[in-house]
């Protein structure tokens, strides 16, 4: 195929040169032979629109389309009759000119899906676009094509333009078509006449014409040939290019016309005459999308090829981009282009092109970026591990990831839903890491399997779901944690750092295991609920949660039975019930430093106690708190927990029932380093260590209570054990600040059973007033209870109800400040301890 190309090549170029030196060069082309005539049709009046089921249009009938329609049936055009097309799509099914006359106006299309012929004197008048899809037959002896200035016509590949007889194709336009048969029986001698700057696009021509110019031209037309052509006596004509792929074979020659190989005019000026246009699959999309950008033209000229580019025409070429359709991924506001351009010479590009302008869009987030900066899009699923789920942030831009987040890179959950948002993301198996974790508000992050490490701060101001999976922190520095109080609980969390601390800026509930493996959780004034199931697993001297302020603890929360031994969620105290149960029982680990805070009064020091303070809270019985108990209670601490308490051999249990204000020595079973176990333990409250001062209190109050009973006060005390005791004083007051004796009961010297007393007060005070119960011993130290209140009615008014300080309604007994009302209208504030 090769050497039958070189040779008819040979003969083509030879046969040129020798056409253009021979004085048999004599015709010409004038600009008559191309005139278009002027007929644009008529859009009103007549018959009015072509019917959709079909139509056979006489003589001096006038049908027109001026809408998207599809006419199902045969169109006919007879001899003297007009159709018009004006606007929108017309489809037809078949099409059969019988010397009739149809006439396209600009921005209107014809699609015609079957064969057609022109037979007589039948007229095509194209201003707009006319697409074949099958083979068209121009037969009558006088049928004509015009293909106007504005027009473009298709003949569908593989189909063929045949041109009979003396029928012509007068083009001033763009004509595709797969292949263009010029009959030998047209004795027209411009069976095809090219109009200036015209274009005729086919894969082959075949000339058996037996004239000397079947296809002729003006200035600058040009016929390109993709494959094969045949030609036969064609005359000169010196105003047509001929542009033909080098691969193409074929014989006979074009005369004087100007034929290339390099496309070097001829391509460009067919790509000037082919307008552009470009679509996409979005112009508004989001950083990291892909999206496809396709030039919609069907025909790309011989010679030429595509180039893309953003910003202005002809500017920031985009290498390697040469076909049809291109995938793109800005980020940021771009606007492309793309053209026609010659292979061999790209500088050289048709004059037409199109744009495609893609607006970017990106997530929204409350903070400031940095490089490296991981952000969440969930945009093809909820899947963490999906690199497409994820842009990383660079100089100021969100561009797609290429992997899914590392160690050293924050993390960016951003609300949902939002432009660009898709999904929330779903932690499902693995091990996934993030520096700074932060969930924004109304974002979410779901753990429904693996292991999520963190080595930075980890912030959920939306929505965290643990799911029954660990949560790691790693860092080498101070680690903080911050979340919001409706979604703050950890499943499984390990602390597990070469450096610093984890540090609480808000409070966290673990509902499993806290293993302290390396380093410490400082509290920094939070606590951590261990809820009803978890536990502190591992906590060491170099491990441990800690923080030296009043209002930080761990608590427990656990159901301790009768006859049982349980140490609830690890927090160093052990519970052995004997008999009764504590029931429902809260207990929470504070952490105060001596000597501050208020915890005075613990050991010979009068300052001096473990770090660790118990508040333990139970329920008997769902009622009474602290009666009828029977408990042994072991505390156990840390080095790191004494502070000044260096007597770690002689140790006792302490109470405070006023919150650290004064303290009571209840003594000790047995004591060894870092260990206090005292039996038979009655009642509740604070509970801490320091060293044995010997300042045992000589009674174990279980319960002081003074009751309004008509116009009396019934007081009623027990005590769970005695060491000379000598008597029990009541007193009253109606401010709480001076007191009186009411009443004195001698108490039981020694005892070690429980004990209960009783006595009335038959002239109690009216209205408000406050008892206390005093214990003096036989060597005339005393102790003190807490102070109970009372309201006892008077004639002219009494109790209507309690409220508390946000005027809730309350029980009398209500810890805190509360607000008795009246029935006189009269108010009083009362503080229970």
């Amino acid at each position: 195929m090769k050497t039958s190309l070189r040779f008819n090549l040979r003969s083509f170029v030879h046969f040129f040169f020798g056409v253009i030196f021979s004085s048999m060069v004599t015709h010409t082309i004038s600009a008559q032979t191309c005139t278009m005539p002027n007929n644009t049709g008529q859009c009103s009046g007549g018959q009015g629109q072509v019917a959709v089921a079909g139509h056979n249009i006489g003589n001096g009938e006038n049908f027109w389309s001026t809408i998207n329609r599809t006419v199902t049936g045969s169109l006919k055009i007879n001899n003297g009759g007009r159709l018009t097309v004006c606007s929108g799509v017309l489809t037809l099914n078949n099409l059969d000119m019988a010397g009739g006359r149809l006439v396209i106006l600009q921005g209107a299309t014809v699609n015609v899906q079957n064969a057609v012929t022109l037979t007589g004197a039948s007229e095509i008048f194209n201003y707009g676009t006319i697409n074949f899809n099958n083979n068209i037959t121009l037969q009558g002896a006088d049928s004509r094509i015009y293909n106007q200035s504005t027009g473009i016509i298709n003949v569908s590949s593989p189909y063929q333009l045949l041109i009979n007889n003396n029928a012509q194709l007068i083009n001033a336009n763009v004509v595709v078509v797969h292949t263009i048969n010029l009959n030998v029986n047209n004795p027209n001698p411009n069976a095809v006449c090219m109009g200036t700057n015209s274009v005729m696009i086919a894969t082959n021509v075949i000339d058996q014409t037996s004239n000397n110019n079947g296809i002729v031209g003006l200035t600058n037309s040009c016929v390109s040939i993709g494959n094969s052509y045949t030609l036969s006596n064609t005359s000169p004509t010196p105003a047509l290019m001929v542009c033909y792929n080098q691969n193409a074979t074929g014989s006979g020659s074009f005369g004087q016309a100007t034929p290339t190989q390099q496309c070097t005019s001829c391509g460009v000026l067919q790509a000037a005459n082919v307008s552009l246009s470009l679509t996409g699959d979005a112009n508004n999309i989001c950083s990291g999308q892909t999206i496809t950008l396709t030039q919609t033209n069907g025909f790309l000229p011989y010679g030429m090829t595509y180039q893309w580019g953003t910003g202005t025409v002809g500017t920031n070429i985009i290498n390697g981009a040469n076909t049809a359709s291109i995938s793109v991924s800005p980020n940021s506001n771009t606007t492309y282009w793309v053209r026609m351009v010659e292979i061999a010479n790209p500088n050289n590009a048709g004059s037409s092109s199109a744009t495609y302008s893609v607006t970017v869009n990106a997530p929204s987030v409350s903070q400031s970026l940095v490089n490296t900066d991981m952000v969440w899009t969930g945009r093809v699923s909820n899947n963490w591990n999906n690199t497409s789920n994820w842009l990383i942030f660079n100089n100021g831009v969100m561009t797609q990831a290429a992997a899914i987040p590392e160690l050293t890179q924050n993390v960016i959950i951003p609300a949902f839903p939002q432009t660009c948002v898709a999904r929330m993301p779903t932690i499902q198996a693995g091990t996934r890491n993030a520096k700074r974790l932060i969930i924004e508000n109304n974002a979410s992050l779901t753990m429904t399997g693996g292991t999520l490490r963190v080595d930075g701060d980890f912030i959920n101001n939306g929505t965290f779901t643990p799911g029954t999976n660990l949560v790691t922190f790693n860092g080498a520095t101070n680690q903080s944690i911050q979340m919001v109080g409706t979604s703050n609980t950890f499943y499984n969390m390990t602390v597990n750092k070469t450096g610093g601390e984890v540090i609480l800026n808000s409070p966290i509930k673990v509902s499993n295991d806290l293993t302290m493996t390396a380093r410490n959780i400082k509290l920094n004034g939070n606590y951590i609920d261990l809820m009803t199931t978890g536990n502190i697993v591992n906590e060491n001297e170099s491990s441990n949660v800690y923080c030296f302020c009043p209002s930080a603890y761990v608590q427990r929360t656990a159901t301790i039975g009768s006859n049982v031994t349980t140490q609830p969620g690890n927090l160093g105290i052990t519970f052995t019930t004997n008999g009764n149960a504590m029931g429902n029982t809260v207990i929470r680990r504070k952490h105060y430093e001596a000597g501050t805070n208020g915890v005075t009064g613990v050991g010979v020091l009068e300052e001096t106690s473990i770090a660790r303070i118990y508040e333990v809270i139970p329920q008997y019985n769902g009622i009474d708190y602290n009666g009828n108990l029977n408990v042994d209670v072991n505390v156990q601490f840390f080095n790191f927990d004494a502070q000044n308490v260096s007597q770690t051999n002689n140790l006792s249990l302490y109470r405070s029932q006023n919150t650290g204000m004064s303290w009571e020595n209840l003594g000790y079973t047995t004591t060894a380093s870092n260990n206090v176990l005292l039996q038979g333990v009655t009642g509740f409250s604070w509970i801490t260590v320091g060293p044995n001062d010997g300042n045992v209190l000589p009674i174990e109050l279980i319960a002081f209570n003074a009751s309004a009973a008509g116009s009396e006060v019934h007081l009623n005390w027990s005590t769970a054990s005695e060491l000379n005791n000598d008597y029990f004083t009541v007193e009253r007051s109606k401010d709480g600040l001076s007191w009186e004796e009411v009443v004195r009961v001698d108490g039981a010297g020694n005892s070690i059973h429980r004990l209960d007393y009783s006595s009335v007060d038959k002239r109690p005070y009216a209205g408000l007033s406050y008892y206390r119960l005093k214990q003096t011993d036989f060597d005339g130290q005393y102790s003190i209870s807490k102070v109970v209140s009372v309201v006892v009615d008077a004639v002219d008014k009494h109790l209507l109800y309690v409220v508390n300080t946000i005027g809730q309604k309350v029980d009398i007994h209500t810890k805190g400040m509360v607000i008795l009302v009246f029935s006189n209208g009269e108010t009083t504030k009362m503080i229970n301890e």
